[in-house]
Parts: C-alpha cells; structure tokens; sequence
C-alpha cells in the first residue's frame, strides 16, 4: 500500500539472496515508543480524579459492581438498548472492582491504553509505508504530543483512547486481510469497528477511511511502478476488485449510524447532547466553523496556550469582527487546504495526512451533528496521527535523500525531546482541580466556566470570599449560565449572608423554575432561617424536576432526622447513595444516625470508613 516518499526506485538487478539480512528492529522501536509514552505521562499517575472524572466516575453507581455490566453495555431485563460509549465504563467498572477509587490505576489505564495506541499507529503505518521507520517516527511523535494530554492525563478522556485503539486495531487487521487473507482477520475488524463506534462516535469514520486509504495507497503504488492511467480509471479497477468489502464496509457504517442516531433514547438522536451551557455548534456561523478548523490546525502544529475550555465567550465568538487570533487561524486553515489538495494531487505524504486530519475531524465541527462543546483538545487525539504521519513521511523521504541524515535524525529527537517536556509541563495543569481552572482563567479570563470552575475550587478549599469573586465574574461574562448563578448564591450562604442568598436563588427560580439545584439551595436557605416546612417542601420540588438528584434525598433525610423519624431518613439517606455513591454527607449523616439513633457503632464505622477511602482519592 503507501510507500515511504524515498522509496527505492532500484531496477532489482541485485537478488534478495545476495543481499546482507538485516537485523528485526521492530521488536526494540516498539519497546521505545512505550518507553516514550509512559516516560512523558509519568507525572499524572498520582494525580486526582477531576473535572468529568467526578460525575462519570466518583459519582457514577453504574460502575460500583461488575454486576452492572451487561446493563452498561445495553443488556437488562426489559430487553437491549443502545447505550453510547459503554466501552469507559465497563473498563471503570474493573478498575473499581479491583482497587476502589484509587486514581493512580485508572491513570495507569489510560497511559497503557495511549502506549498501545501509539504501537498500532506503529504498525498500521509502517506497513502501509513498507517502512518501519516512517511508522516509528509517526507514532513517536503522536506519543509525546502535548495536544494528546486531556485524553490521557484526564481519566474520563478514556473514550478517545478506546475509541482510537480499536479504530486502528480494525484497520490493522482488515490491511492484513486485504495483503494475505485469512477471514478471522475480515471478522476481527469488524469487531473492533464496532467496539470502536460505541467508545466514541468519530470512530464510525475509520471504515470509510479503510476505503480512502486503499484508494489512495492504489493510487500511490501504480504512479511509483510507473503507471500512466488516469486515477479515476485506476480506482475503478480497483472498486471492482474491492467491490464486496467497500459494500460491506459502507453497510456497516450506516447500519452503526443509524442505530446510535435513531436508536433508543440512550443514542445521540440528530440534535446531538443538550447542554445548559448553550455551546451548541448549530449557533455557530460559517466563519465560526471555519476558524475552529483552524483552530484545530494551529494547536496540532504549534501546541502553545493549550486550556481545558474552548467555549463561544473564550473564543470572541460573540463579538463583531473578526479577532486577530481569529484571522490567524483561517490562516491556519487555508494552508492546510492548499498543501493537502496539492498533496493529494501529487499523492505524497502531505496529502495522506492532512486528507486523514479533515476526514477524522469533520464529525467534530458541529456541521455534521450538533455538540453541546465547540471545540477541545480530546477532539484532535484520532485527527493528530495524519499529522504526525505526514511529518514523519517527508522526514524519512528527507533523511532518505540527504547526504547528511544524521542532521535530520538529530533534528526529529531534539523535536521529541520538545514535544515530551512539553507534554510533561501540560500533565500539570490536570493535577487537581484549581490548577485546571488557574490556567484556563489566565489563558481566557473572559470564559465563564473557567472562572466558575476556579469558584468552585476556591469554595471547596473554604476560600467563600474568592469563590465569590470569580462565580459573579461567570455571571456577568454568561448570564445564561445557569450553575454560575446559582453558584453565587452558595458562596453567599457559606458566607452566612442567608437573606442575599434566598434573593439571589429566588431570581434564578424565576428564570428556571426547573432548576434542582436553586430548589435545593432555596430548602437549605429556609432551613436554615427556620422555616423547616418551606424547606420540606424546597427539597421535594428538587427532587420532581431530577428524581436522581442525590442531594436533595439527603435533604430531606435531614429533615426527618430533625422530626425524629429516623427509618424515613435512613431510606432518604439511601436513596441518595444509591444515586451518588460518593456523596459524603449522607454516609456522615447516616453513621450519625446508626450511632445516635440505634446506637449501632459497627454500621457507624462502615459509612465513616466508606466516607474516609472517598476523601482519601480525591
């Protein structure tokens, strides 16, 4: 299939036989490249769970028992379902099975799962190149890539990494297939495509990608033996010859689509996730798309002022004009079009990988379906490996053609040795939820989540005035952004200004009389201005409009403990726990109850303890 840019143009005069055997390096650059992966992810093993990692994996019952399994996959009693990107949370439902809430081991997880990546990455290219160092250099660079960082060194980026592993995994085995046959390879890869589809959507594309990618390769080695026929007559005698496995490939990707689009409510549906936030991409204009296209092409290129957050307020997306930054990166953007269309033309490298990043990260730019996020990082952890192949084609071709190659090898590890620290110093700012928020506030202190989620860590370190601070900055940047109003009125409760804080959550209620949160908030205000009945009453309408609201049953747990209706509260206590595992208060409030009420010191010091382990792998 592809071949290196230097291939060998040798007439052959020279027999296989007469020729030194060279020694198997594969085996040694497969043990670099996860020597290099782990190397650069080192520094976040220890670190805590934070931002997505508390609701899907802290907070989520699903994955408390192995039990649960066949449900998270899409097998209950009532029948099957279509469950998206059960694969994070079958490999969450392990982990916990084996070491609780340890963060440490589902950090681990994620570095092995990006090594073995980068190893197929290794494979797939190397064999399509017939180079195995075409192949290393592609999946060093993606290794040490900085931009691959919120899909490793956060744990809930699982699902780029799964979704990328059995992506390649099925374009490895179906290469194969097409090279040497064997039907248990063809099945394989089907598997794995769907394995890879309901990790996360994007990987639906790699079967179409098979499809290019033999076309372009066919291309490719018929100009390299020399072929003068027009492509489109090459690819027609290729299609024929391909004819039952780009049919079934096609089938397969609609068939997948079809079901995770139009399948039961857990599917995606059209309109894409909802989200309070309002960052949908149908909001976005035509130039708003195109620039976070460019957006993408810049930080694969350069990774500098990478954040956690690229929302509609940190990206201007909401001023007139155009930005600066905004204009540099249709820039961006342009070139990348130009290069990869005359690469394409010239079937090089170049347009292999630019032809691979457009293709990978079109499902991500809001035009296909509508996403509740408008562009992150995680986005670009499929898209990257046509970069980096693209460099590391070109660089090889280069170093092939050189007289002086050593300069150029010298040059792509200096270019590793960068993008590792890089990516080392990236790991940083994902240790723990203040660092996360810190550096997206200072890279865009106009965006609202970044200053509500930098609140939030100020409240949990009991720093009220500041979180105070930043929740009013978030308000005032988004209105609309409903957890930072709320989030106002909370830090003025924690700073007892109880009456500001009921006004505050009275106004929220006016605009979202849905809102659990302000509800729950309303009940603990009332409560404790000594209205314990409006406070019943709070909590019960918090609970009606989320019935999985797990703080609002420890509510009014609370309040049954008040009225000495101890066997209520203790269902209410359960009922929250049933619905966030993690939630310490009401294991607290429970071993309080067991103690006091029952005087049952052993169950007391089991929910102490559980409350213990869960503060203990924050």
């Amino acid at each position: 299939m592809i071949q290196s840019d230097a291939s060998s143009t040798n007439s052959g005069t020279e027999s296989t036989s007469e020729r030194p055997s060279k020694p198997d390096r594969g085996p040694a650059m497969a043990v670099a490249l996860v020597v290099l992966a782990v190397a650069v992810y080192l520094n976040a093993l220890p670190h805590p769970f934070v931002y997505d990692d508390l609701p899907l994996v802290v907070k989520n019952p699903a994955i408390r028992s192995m039990t649960n399994i066949p449900e998270i996959v899409g097998i209950g009693f009532d029948g099957l379902s279509v469950n998206a990107r059960w694969t994070r949370h079958v490999t969450h439902a392990v982990e916990y099975s084996v070491a609780g809430l340890w963060a440490p081991l589902y950090h681990g997880t994620n570095v092995f799962l990006h090594a073995m990546v980068g190893l197929l990455i290794f494979t797939f290219v190397s064999s399509l190149a017939r180079n195995e160092m075409v192949g290393w250099w592609s999946a060093a660079l993606f290794v040490v890539h900085p931009l691959t960082t919120e899909a490793v060194a956060h744990v809930s980026g699982r699902r780029d990494l799964l979704a990328a592993f059995f992506a390649l995994g099925g374009l490895v085995f179906l290469e194969r297939w097409t090279r040497i046959g064997g039907l248990g390879r063809a099945v394989i890869a089907f598997v794995c495509f769907w394995i890879a589809a309901f990790s996360k959507e994007v990987a639906l594309l790699a079967p179409p990608a098979f499809i290019l990618i033999d076309g372009f390769s066919h291309l490719r080695e018929r100009a390299a033996a020399g072929h003068g026929a027009g492509a489109i007559s090459q690819l027609l005698v290729l299609a024929r010859r391909r004819i039952g496995l780009w049919s079934a490939l096609i089938a397969f990707t609609v068939a997948v689509a079809a079901l995770l689009l139009f399948g039961p409510e857990k599917g995606l549906g059209l309109r894409g996730l909802p989200s309070f936030y309002e960052t949908y991409g149908s909001g976005l204009g035509l130039v708003d798309h195109l620039r976070v296209m460019g957006l993408a092409i810049r930080l694969s290129l350069l990774p500098i002022g990478q954040t956690a957050d690229y929302s509609f307020d940190a990206l201007q997306l909401e001023q007139p004009g155009l930005p600066v930054i905004a204009a540099v990166d249709l820039l961006f953007l342009l070139a990348a079009l130009v290069v990869t269309g005359v690469g394409l033309w010239r079937r090089n490298w170049w347009g292999f990988g630019g032809a691979w990043f457009f293709f990978f990260f079109s499902v991500h730019t809001g035009v296909i379906i509508p996403w509740h996020e408008i562009f992150a990082e995680r986005f670009l952890y499929l898209p990257l490996i046509g970069l980096t192949t693209a460099v590391a084609g070109v660089a090889v071709g280069l170093a092939n053609r050189s007289p002086r190659p050593t300069a150029l090898v010298a040059a792509g590890f200096a270019l590793i040795g960068v993008l590792g620290l890089g990516t080392v110093l990236r790991n940083e700012a994902w240790s723990s939820s203040e660092a996360l928020w810190s550096d997206a506030a200072a890279r865009y202190p106009n965006c609202a989540r970044a200053q509500k989620g930098l609140g939030d860590a100020k409240l949990a370190d009991g720093d009220a005035e500041t979180a105070l601070v930043h929740y009013k900055r978030a308000a005032e940047i988004l209105p609309r952004f409903r957890d930072a109003r709320v989030a106002v009125a909370v830090a003025q409760a924690a700073r007892m200004q109880l009456a500001l804080a009921l006004e505050t959550i009275d106004a929220v209620l006016v605009e979202w009389p849905e809102e659990p949160k302000a509800w729950n908030l309303r009940g603990y205000l009332n409560q404790s201005l000594g209205d314990e009945d409006a406070a019943f009453a709070d909590f019960e309408k918090a609970i009606a409009a989320e019935p999985r609201f797990a703080e609002g049953y420890n509510n009014l747990a609370r309040i049954y403990v008040d009225k000495g209706e101890f066997d209520d509260a203790i269902r209410m206590y359960e009922t929250a726990l049933r619905y966030d595992p993690s939630l310490i208060a009401a294991l607290r409030n429970l071993a309080l109850v067991y103690r006091n009420a029952y005087q049952d010191e052993i169950q007391a010091m089991r929910y102490e303890a559980r409350a213990d382990a869960i503060l203990a792998n924050r």
